[in-house]
C-alpha cells in the first residue's frame, strides 16, 4: 500500500472528517474557502433536518432490534413454560401498575 500523502493519515480526509464522509465527533468544521459564498440560516437548518432524520433512522433501527429479540424470547419462554411466565408477567405487571401509582401520586401531590 502506498504512504500516506503529506499531512493526511490513512483512511482520513480533509477537515476532520473519517473515511466514508462522517465527521468525527470534538472535530471543528473547516474554515469556509475565501470567496465562497455564506451559508445561511435555511441551508443550516436543511443540513441540521437531514442529520437529525439520520441519526433518528440509526436509532429507531437499533431500537427495534433490541425490542424485536426481547419479544421474541417472551414469546419463546411463554410457549416454553406458560405457567411461569404468567405469573412472572403478572408480577411485572403489578410492579409497573405500583410504579406508575406511585409516579402519580407524587405529581399530585407537587401540584404538577
Amino acid at each position: 500500500m502506498p504512504p500516506a500523502a503529506p499531512g493526511r493519515e490513512r483512511g482520513r480526509s480533509p477537515g476532520g472528517r473519517a473515511a466514508g464522509g462522517r465527521r468525527r465527533p470534538g472535530v471543528a468544521a473547516p474554515p469556509p474557502l475565501p470567496g465562497a459564498p455564506p451559508v445561511h440560516l435555511r441551508e443550516r437548518s436543511q443540513r441540521a433536518a437531514v442529520a437529525l432524520r439520520q441519526v433518528a433512522g440509526g436509532a429507531r433501527r437499533s431500537i427495534f432490534g433490541a425490542v424485536m429479540f426481547a419479544f421474541l424470547g417472551m414469546g419463546t419462554l411463554l410457549v416454553a413454560l406458560p405457567q411461569v411466565m404468567a405469573y412472572t408477567l403478572a408480577l411485572v405487571c403489578l410492579g409497573l401498575a405500583v410504579a406508575a401509582a406511585r409516579q402519580f401520586l407524587a405529581r399530585r401531590r407537587s401540584g404538577e
